[in-house]
């Protein structure tokens, strides 16, 4: 996505991917009830990361040259990267990795013979 060249420089920075990611994923942010800081803080950095990658990523493969709907997919995409991730993230910590591992190995079965 690039602007003009006679666009002002503020307008070039904050249309730039990793703001506007930025942006999606810490509004997003309220979604997460009860997280701590740091679940909150490393989620918005995924958000941020995913929108960097996946929001021009699109854009591209979408053929769109629209700035403001680039921005608006790149936005949305830090929003859907955040709360994917903490999805993922919750789904990893329920999981008994350990009663997982013994249930695979063939003397980790209780009462079978």
């Amino acid at each position: 996505m690039s602007l003009p060249p006679e666009t002002h420089p503020i307008l070039e920075i904050i249309s730039h991917p990793a703001v506007i990611g930025g942006g999606g994923a810490a509004i997003s942010l309220r979604a997460l009830p009860g997280a701590t800081w740091t679940a909150r803080l490393s989620n918005w950095l995924a958000g941020t990361l995913i929108a960097v990658i996946a929001g021009p990523a699109t854009v591209e493969y979408m053929v769109i040259s629209s700035p403001r709907i680039s921005a608006l997919i790149i936005f949305t995409t830090g929003i859907v990267g955040l709360v994917l991730f903490d999805s993922v993230l919750q789904g990893l910590l329920k999981i008994d990795l350990v009663q997982l591992a013994l249930d695979r190995l063939p003397f980790g079965k209780k009462g079978d013979k």
